[in-house]
């Protein structure tokens, strides 16, 4: 498949901000980490933290060992890599262990989480999903993949077909995905060592993917991303000047997705994130509403032009009445 043209806007001024705080060291994300307390989580070292109103680092937990790429959040779990070992943290009992049947590529995005699925690659580079349901594994029939982004429904492979390198783009959908795009390159300098949420880097094109419509923006990129800047829902990210923008895409997926997650629902809320989910279930009974309204508009419509029909039929009837008995007058007048 050739590529589109991407029609998302392409801006990037005003990112380095006074307020912007920018991590002078490598730091991994949490996935889909917003709704968790004090989200969103990072990883720096062996630490998963969270950055306070001063930007300052405050630990969660400690996982004893450094991780080597970005963790994510699937329901009440957070999954994080360490070397080709896959580890499994319980946010409930603080327990972390291995999941022996699962292998990792070792490389710095090997993990993903979609719906209730764990993606993975494994130490043989073949991409799988487990669900976190059932536990169940099946391999997802792409092999030589070396890394794994997701972004909304969509999913972003680098691989290795007949010994050229491209990236894949497709969407997931009821546990498979189907591919979109296919652009011949690699994912380029340091932005892929951590997610961006929607955004990366191809080469040597240098320019940017927008994974929501599987295409190349049209502008080359002329930023040095070098260093990873906060933002307050997405975490850490080589692409500030993308942030409001994708932030605002992924809120309203994640807030979806993550209404009927018991352990994210146990959770005492701050009023800026449970006005969220408030404001989910006002649309959705507002479209609801909007369905019997109508329904009852339409009824009242019906029962009106019925209500007319009737007048009109009672008015001819009385007409003829009248007729039949000025008829009736006249000849028993003569």
């Amino acid at each position: 498949m050739h590529a589109h043209i991407s029609k998302i806007n392409y801006f990037h001024t005003n990112y380095m901000e006074k307020d912007q705080h920018q991590f002078i060291s490598m730091i991994y994300n949490i996935r889909n980490s917003y709704f968790l307390e004090n989200g969103p989580y990072l990883i720096n070292d062996n630490l998963i933290v969270y950055l306070n109103d001063e930007k300052k680092q405050v630990c969660v937990h400690n996982i004893n060992s450094s991780t080597t790429g970005d963790g994510v959040y699937i329901d009440g779990r957070i999954y994080i890599t360490r070397s080709s070992s896959i580890c499994q943290l319980d946010l409930r009992t603080k327990n972390l262990i291995q999941l022996e049947r699962l292998t990792s590529n070792s490389r710095c995005s090997s993990i993903a989480a979609m719906e209730n699925f764990l993606l993975f690659i494994d130490k043989r580079d073949i991409l799988w999903k487990m669900d976190v349901k059932t536990q169940e594994v099946e391999v997802l029939g792409f092999e030589q993949c070396y890394f794994i982004f997701t972004f909304l429904d969509k999913v972003l492979l680098e691989c290795r077909i007949n010994d050229e390198k491209v990236v894949i783009l497709g969407q997931f959908k009821n546990g498979r995905i189907t591919e979109l795009n296919r652009l011949s390159g690699e994912l380029g300098g340091k932005t892929y060592w951590s997610d961006n949420h929607g955004v990366s880097l191809l080469r040597p094109a240098n320019q940017i993917i927008d994974m929501n419509t599987c295409a190349l923006m049209q502008q080359n990129d002329k930023i040095t991303r070098d260093h990873q800047f906060f933002h307050k829902v997405l975490g850490a990210t080589y692409f500030p000047d993308f942030s409001e923008q994708l932030s605002k895409q992924f809120l309203k997926h994640i807030t979806r997705q993550q209404r009927a997650d018991e352990y994210i629902q146990s959770l005492n809320q701050p009023h800026e994130k449970k006005i969220l989910f408030l404001q989910l279930d006002i649309e959705e009974n507002s479209k609801e509403f909007h369905k019997v309204n109508y329904k009852f508009i339409h009824i009242y419509r019906q029962n009106c032009q019925k209500l007319q029909s009737n007048y009109q039929l009672q008015k001819t009837l009385l007409q003829m009445c009248v007729e039949l008995f000025e008829c009736k007058g006249i000849d028993c007048f003569e």
